[in-house]
């Protein structure tokens, strides 16, 4: 379709006003103008749903080989060519790749390398990729962990306030958890850190599920988040808290 009909004003209201103060606008005027501006607007439409899906998208089969400058086409068609970071003096090439904080671009103009702020405003460089993204700006998908995060550096703040909160028994178990019968002291323990009291279960606040030499046990001890290095000889099943 061929462009829009321009809109034109044929009648001047504002000289009809200052004329005729008293008396209202002429109808017919006003309506010759109305459907002046409708067929424009109409016609504009009309040619919007040429290039427009209903989704807001360009619409299928509108770009085409011609829609493009024969620069363009020679920069989407030719080889790219990697150059590493940018550095000024140096003489790019159409298609010459470089990085610069972080982002990959393209040459889009042969030029000599300037400042390279100045030379991509000048449009001799386009952005093909943002590599600079925060932390924070990286979905974490959190349903194959125990982590409550669903962006990275949250995921990162919740691991660090874990380690920070675990207690690291180390080889040998020294941590003190009792010293009446039926519980295990500070240096209460044979090789190693394995332990080896008489009683099997223990009696504190909440449920560790061990095995001391093949022999189930329970520790119970309160609020203590357990890590055991040496889990070749003591292992760590379960912590109800």
């Amino acid at each position: 379709m061929a462009q829009p009909t321009a809109y034109n004003p044929a009648y001047d209201f504002s000289d009809y006003q200052t004329s005729n103060p008293a008396d209202p606008l002429p109808g017919d005027k006003v309506d010759i103008e109305l459907a002046a501006i409708k067929t424009t607007t109409d016609e504009i439409r009309t040619n919007l749903a040429l290039i427009q899906r209903d989704d807001g998208a360009i619409a299928n089969a509108v770009v085409t080989p011609d829609s493009f400058t024969a620069a363009s086409l020679a920069l989407m068609g030719g080889a790219w060519s990697p150059e590493g970071a940018w550095t000024t003096t140096t003489v790019y090439a159409q298609s010459d790749v470089v990085t610069s904080g972080g982002n990959t671009y393209v040459c889009a103009v042969a030029h000599t390398a300037g400042t390279f702020a100045t030379d991509l405003a000048a449009g001799k460089w386009l952005l093909i990729e943002n590599g600079s993204y925060a932390a924070d700006e990286v979905t974490y998908n959190n349903a194959t962990s125990s982590l409550t995060a669903d962006d990275a550096q949250a995921a990162i703040d919740e691991l660090a306030s874990e380690k920070a909160n675990t207690a690291d028994l180390g080889d040998s178990a020294t941590l003190d958890v009792g010293t009446t019968a039926g519980t295990v002291a500070a240096g209460d323990h044979g090789h190693n850190g394995v332990y080896e009291p008489a009683d099997a279960t223990i009696l504190k606040d909440a449920d560790i599920d061990v095995t001391v030499r093949g022999v189930a046990a329970s520790l119970l001890f309160s609020n203590a988040p357990v890590r055991v290095k040496n889990a070749a000889r003591l292992s760590l099943f379960n912590l109800a808290r």
